[in-house]
């Protein structure tokens, strides 16, 4: 029988788990992270592998959906260890940003309007 792993860490403490999956399904995913978040608790900021099942296939790639960032007075957005400087009205605000992984484009929006776009390359 085959099985997979989800391997994750938790940044602010360096702790880590590894959970044994049958497959790599969304419930088997969500499974895995319940039962690594029941162990260790759940991490304020967790880092997870770069595997297919978070961005899609290469057949049919799909984006990684929002991630919710607060820009600090620096203004620096920080997307999974990469820094990209935010126009001056993000400062002191919540944006959103989306990953496309088909485009390979980071897409940066304020209140629903999208106020910046980067090169991303995931390869």
């Amino acid at each position: 029988m085959r099985f997979y792993n989800l391997n994750s860490v938790d940044l602010a403490t360096g702790r880590c788990a590894v959970e044994a999956v049958w497959s790599r399904s969304k419930q088997d995913m969500i499974d895995a992270f319940w039962a690594s978040w029941q162990r260790l608790g759940c991490p304020r900021y967790q880092q997870v592998d770069n595997e297919m099942v978070f961005f899609g296939s290469p057949t049919h790639p799909r984006g990684m959906g929002h991630l919710i960032r607060f820009i600090r007075s620096v203004g620096l957005l920080n997307v999974f260890g990469e820094k990209f400087k935010m126009p001056k009205e993000a400062i002191y605000e919540y944006v959103h940003a989306t990953i496309d992984v088909a485009e390979q484009t980071l897409s940066i929006y304020l209140e629903g309007k999208q106020i910046e776009e980067y090169k991303y390359q995931l390869r």
